[in-house]
């Protein structure tokens, strides 16, 4: 049976694997929050908060740290102790002061490591992997510079506030939204007050 996409298109076998993903995403977020309503619903209540899913995970959120030095010569930013990150980790920035330009708040970056304590950004994950397109840091800002490395839950988290745009998690968001209005629950999503980077989802009925 041929495959097709959302313009009736045939489907490569690349854009089949993709899709296939991200259903099986959606299923799964889906079913979660289907559990926790059946349990509720077993205790006589009438709404449930949803968490700990691949949407909402808190088991794996990542700490702040501090950057010790920007060398724009080398587009490499340094870190006191070891930063942990691995190539194509995502990361995103928050200062007191003045961003490094071309570093801003609002986007995030990929990982190219150069040592233990030291790394530089791309704006891919291939170009991370690859070592190529390097970000050219043209200023040092001011301040202090931190940064996150991001989990899959924090960047879902970040779509939603409107932070970052990325086009597949909203509408996997968005399929998982009305899947549940269409039934007849309210859902909405709440930030995690334990973790203020990610979101629960809020289930009414």
């Amino acid at each position: 049976m041929p495959l097709y996409n959302d313009n009736n298109y045939f489907l490569t076998a690349i854009e089949a694997r993709v899709g296939a993903r991200k259903n099986l995403i959606i299923f799964n977020e889906v079913r979660a929050i289907e559990e926790g309503i059946l349990n509720a619903i077993e205790l006589g209540q009438l709404s449930v908060n949803v968490e700990n899913t691949y949407m909402t995970d808190t088991t794996t959120v990542f700490p702040v740290q501090n950057i010790s030095s920007v060398n724009i010569t080398t587009n490499v930013f340094n870190t006191a102790t070891p930063h942990g990150l691995s190539n194509g980790d995502i990361v995103r920035f928050q200062s007191t002061g003045l961003y490094p330009s071309p570093i801003t708040f609002s986007r995030v970056y990929y990982v190219r490591v150069v040592t233990p304590t030291s790394f530089s950004l791309t704006l891919t994950l291939q170009d991370a992997l690859s070592g190529t397109n390097i970000i050219d840091i043209l200023s040092t800002g001011t301040g202090t510079l931190q940064f996150r490395k991001q989990s899959q839950s924090m960047l879902y988290f970040l779509v939603w506030k409107e932070i970052y745009k990325d086009r597949v998690l909203f509408d996997q968001m968005e399929v998982v939204i009305n899947y549940f209005k269409r039934l007849g629950y309210g859902i909405n999503r709440k930030t995690n007050q334990s973790t203020n980077v990610t979101f629960y989802w809020e289930i009414l009925w």
